[in-house]
C-alpha cells in the first residue's frame, strides 16, 4: 500500500470538508492529500504517525495537519469503536487573496507550521472541539466564520506541539510502500523484541540498506523511532493507569528498568516517575 491520495467530497454548495466518522478499528492507512486537516478525536484511542512522528492520541486530542503530508492513525485497543470529526480544506478555501492580507499573517505563519503537522494544546481543546463540532452542521456563511475563528485559535495557541521534524511529503510511492509496512509491524509489535534483520525483511531489504534508507528517509534511525512509539505507550499508561512502573516498562517492549529509565530521560527529559507526578501536580 503506498501513501495514497485521499480526496474526501465537497457538496456543491460548500468550499470544504466536515464530517464524522466512527470504525471499529480507525485503520487509516498511510496517505496524504492536497487539503490541510483538522481532526478532532472524540473517542478511542491509539498511535499517530505524522511525517516522522510517532505519537498517541487520544479522545480530546485535536491535530492540524498540513497539505501533502502523509500520516496515519491506527487504533490500539480493536474493542472500543472511534469516533473523529474531520475538516479537509485548501489553503486558498477564502480566495486567493484573502491569505495575503496584512490581517491574516498568523493563518499564514499557522499554515507553514502545519507542514509538520500540529497538536493542540489541552488549554485550547475545550473552546476549539465546540467550533469543530458545530462544523458539520452550518451552512452558509456561518460555517466560513467558524472555519477561520477555528484556525485563529489554533494559530494563537502558543503551547501547540510541532510533531514531524522532516518533510517527507514527496517521497516515491515505492518508499512510502515500505514505511507503511514498517509503521504498521512496528505499531502491533513494538511490545516485544524487535529485530533489525526482522524489520529490514518487512521492508525487503538487508539490514545495512534498510538502516542506511530510514535514516535518510524519516531523518533518525530505526531504533530511535522504535523508542518514540515504545515511550509514547508507556506515557499513556503512566497517565492513564495505576499500573507500577516494573510492569509498565515490561509491556512497552523494554527487557530492563534501567534501559527503560535511560531512554525515557533521554527522549522526555525526566525520569517516569517524576513524568507521572508531574502530570498529577498538573
Amino acid at each position: 500500500m503506498t501513501s495514497t491520495l485521499q480526496k474526501l467530497p465537497v457538496t456543491h454548495d460548500s468550499t470544504f470538508f466536515a464530517k464524522t466518522f466512527k470504525s471499529a478499528q480507525f485503520d487509516i492507512p498511510w496517505h496524504h492529500h492536497t487539503e490541510l486537516e483538522i481532526i478532532l478525536i472524540l473517542e478511542g484511542c491509539g498511535n499517530c504517525f505524522v511525517g516522522n512522528y510517532a505519537g498517541n492520541f487520544a479522545a480530546g486530542d485535536v491535530f492540524l495537519i498540513g497539505a501533502n503530508v502523509p500520516h496515519t492513525f491506527t487504533c490500539t485497543n480493536p474493542a472500543t469503536p472511534t469516533c473523529a470529526v474531520l475538516v479537509q480544506f485548501k489553503a486558498d478555501f477564502w480566495g486567493r487573496d484573502f491569505i495575503s492580507l496584512p490581517e491574516t499573517s498568523n493563518i499564514r505563519n499557522l499554515f507553514e507550521q502545519a507542514k509538520s503537522g500540529i497538536k493542540v494544546s489541552d488549554c485550547c481543546k475545550p473552546a476549539l472541539s465546540a467550533k469543530i463540532k458545530e462544523l458539520e452542521f452550518q451552512r452558509g456563511f456561518e460555517r466560513i466564520i467558524t472555519l477561520c475563528s477555528c484556525l485563529n485559535i489554533i494559530a494563537e495557541d502558543n503551547d501547540c506541539q510541532l510533531l514531524s521534524t522532516a518533510n517527507i511529503n514527496t517521497l516515491p510511492c515505492q518508499k512510502t510502500d515500505r514505511l507503511e509496512k514498517v509503521f504498521k509491524f512496528t505499531n502491533s509489535e513494538f511490545a516485544r523484541v524487535i529485530t533489525l534483520k526482522e524489520v529490514s525483511d518487512i521492508a525487503g531489504m538487508s539490514i545495512p540498506a534498510f538502516c542506511e534508507y530510514f535514516r535518510k528517509t524519516v531523518k533518525k534511525t530505526y531504533i530511535e523511532f522504535l523508542n518514540e512509539v515504545r515511550l509514547s505507550f508507556a506515557c499513556k499508561l503512566l497517565i492513564e493507569s495505576d499500573m507500577t512502573i516494573s510492569e509498565i516498562f515490561f509491556q512497552s517492549g523494554y527487557n530492563t528498568p534501567a534501559n527503560f529509565n535511560r531512554q525515557f530521560l533521554k527522549y522526555k527529559g525526566l525520569s517516569p516517575s517524576s513524568f507521572r507526578k508531574k502530570f498529577y501536580i498538573n
